[in-house]
């Protein structure tokens, strides 16, 4: 029986070894040029989940702000040139990915994992060790890799969905909130209201020719629709 301890205990050591190994041969292999871009964005979602994890930051504070309305009016995103064709495909685009219906982190998670299993596997496979090669590889792999995020993200665009309109059903009326995008009276625009710890969109529209734009704090003063309430501007 001792015996047996003894060669297990080898063979537990060895594995260990060869684990090892592969460890140290994996991370010298991310870290070279041709995988850097996959591995940096890879490293940037585990150290966020990190400290989200221990308390360090909060939940969205990565969480950039991509307005994705398929409701709001068409003029809202004209240019000055007044063509919106190219914002409007912008739009059903980033809708399409999930981006905006789910917390920005949680897509990106789901795009930089799958990202850098494949930039690394393909630039060993098809030995590129170029920085240039690599970022191509890199690049190429952005399309299948959003399309996967998409896919893994579905399950939760239902739930955050769920989320929004039992809050948004809630009355906003006297609540603050961050102008988004900019309104008047006649054009709608939106704005972010803080609700139980999370952030709901709405779209608004002002009273008495009153102008907000982007970044500007608001008051809503009362619902007109489901989800379009109008809002003046709020000074504290």
């Amino acid at each position: 029986m001792a015996a047996f301890r003894k060669v297990g205990g080898h063979f537990y050591l060895l594995f260990v070894v060869l684990y090892c190994c592969k460890m140290i041969e994996l991370i010298n292999l991310s870290f070279s040029p041709q995988n850097i871009f996959a591995t940096l964005l890879f490293l940037l979602v585990v150290v966020y989940w990190l400290t989200v994890l221990v308390g360090l930051l909060d939940f969205g504070f990565l969480d950039f702000d991509l307005q994705v309305d398929m409701d709001v009016d068409a003029d809202m995103d004209m240019d000055a040139s007044g063509d919106s064709t190219s914002v409007g495909w912008m739009n059903s685009f980033l809708y399409f990915l999930n981006l905006g219906r789910v917390p920005f982190m949680i897509w990106l998670s789901f795009l930089a994992i799958p990202l850098w299993m494949m930039v690394v596997w393909f630039n060993a496979f098809l030995g590129i060790e170029n920085f240039i090669l690599g970022s191509f590889v890199f690049l190429g792999a952005l399309i299948p890799s959003a399309m996967l995020a998409k896919a893994l993200t579905q399950p939760f665009v239902k739930v955050f969905d769920k989320l929004d309109q039992t809050a948004t059903s809630e009355d906003m009326v006297g609540k603050v909130g961050i102008v988004k995008l900019p309104c008047t009276d006649t054009k709608r625009g939106q704005a972010e209201i803080k609700h139980n710890n999370s952030f709901i969109s709405i779209q608004i529209l002002t009273k008495n020719e009153f102008i907000v734009n982007k970044g500007d704090k608001i008051l809503v003063i009362e619902q007109l629709d489901d989800n379009i309430y109008h809002v003046e501007p709020y000074n504290n």
